[in-house]
């Protein structure tokens, strides 16, 4: 089965619009990005990710998931503006306290791969999704993985 990725930055890149659309389901959501940069790639502190035990200048996305649990995510760029980074946490009872970190990124951006109006051609997105488990009441039936997407515009 084929799965289509919709990606649309709005307001300069402070809003990032995902829609997910495969054959089992749709799921449209907006992400909000806090107005720090954050690091990218960072250590997984005891209780998840660094990121959204900072209580500076983030911004907590509330959100619902295709199955109607609430989710908790944060997001900002790094890397210079180039990585979009979120942070997932889910209400689940059998998932508490679990993480999912997302990077969003475009490879083989060059510069003969942006055209005049500065949009990108021949590239492809990239996302990477780390999923932490839980530290406590786990009892090993979590494990930290990891996988990677990638998709060409079609």
């Amino acid at each position: 089965s084929m799965q289509t990725v919709y990606i649309q930055q709005h307001q300069n890149g402070r809003l990032l619009e995902i829609v997910d659309m495969h054959p089992m389901v749709t799921w449209n959501r907006t992400l909000v990005a806090s107005a720090r940069a954050g690091a990218c790639k960072s250590a997984q502190q005891k209780n998840g990710p660094v990121g959204m035990h900072d209580n500076g200048t983030l911004h907590i996305n509330h959100l619902v998931d295709p199955q109607g649990d609430a989710l908790k995510v944060e997001a900002y760029w790094c890397d210079g503006g180039t990585v979009h980074k979120s942070l997932l946490k889910t209400s689940k009872s059998r998932l508490k306290d679990a993480w999912l970190e997302t990077y969003r990124y475009l490879e083989n951006l060059s510069e003969g791969n942006v055209s005049a109006n500065n949009s990108t051609k021949n590239s492809t997105l990239v996302c990477e999704s780390i999923f932490y488990p839980p530290q406590s009441g786990n009892n090993g039936r979590f494990s930290s993985t990891s996988i990677i997407w990638k998709y060409e515009r079609i």
